[in-house]
């Protein structure tokens, strides 16, 4: 899991699909955010709202160069708030088909949130696929100003061999948002 607050990054959780330092992923991908020196916490008050949208029709992608957004209607979402905090959570079955075998992280799926145009991404890179068939999620958060304000996913499919033809999908996506003080 990886929240954001007061410009500061907390990875947590269950993300297995992480790989170890000095991976071909993570030389693949150069967009990193190492602003985050510790893990922190991201505290809100009472939760005000909640967004929350499913998408059952799959949606794949082959291998990219940068980040775009997913397709779909769940994978983007406008709303409008006071000053709060806004917790992002992104879960999908998600899928990497052609990785090269034993993939350790060398080809991957990589899911990136934004808010308002600006990636929250993870303290390195986040891999959210490896392998066929898998479920992971994603959170971030962070506290944002009144206002309209829009959340998309974002995604990527790598190729770090460049030695096989690499597809992603995405199904049974939802994107949840809270808002609380």
């Amino acid at each position: 899991m990886l929240t954001k607050t007061k410009g500061k990054l907390l990875i947590a959780g269950s993300l297995a699909a992480l790989v170890a330092g000095g991976s071909a992923w993570a030389q693949a991908d150069t967009q990193k955010d190492t602003s985050a020196a510790a893990p922190t916490t991201c505290d809100g008050g009472v939760q005000k709202r909640s967004l929350s949208r499913t998408e059952t029709i799959p949606v794949q992608a082959g291998e990219s160069l940068v980040y775009s957004q997913v397709p779909g209607g769940a994978y983007t979402r406008t709303f409008t708030t006071a000053a709060d905090q806004v917790r992002i959570q992104f879960s999908a079955e998600a899928s990497l088909f052609g990785a090269q075998a034993n993939n350790t992280g060398t080809d991957a799926l990589g899911i990136d949130i934004s808010l308002d145009g600006v990636r929250l991404p993870a303290v390195g890179d986040l891999a959210f696929a490896l392998r066929p068939f898998e479920a992971h999620s994603v959170t971030v958060c962070r506290r944002v100003a009144s206002g309209t304000h829009t959340v998309s996913v974002l995604w990527r499919v790598i190729d770090g061999g460049a030695n096989n033809n690499v597809t992603a999908r995405l199904d049974d996506a939802t994107l949840d948002i809270q808002i609380s003080e």
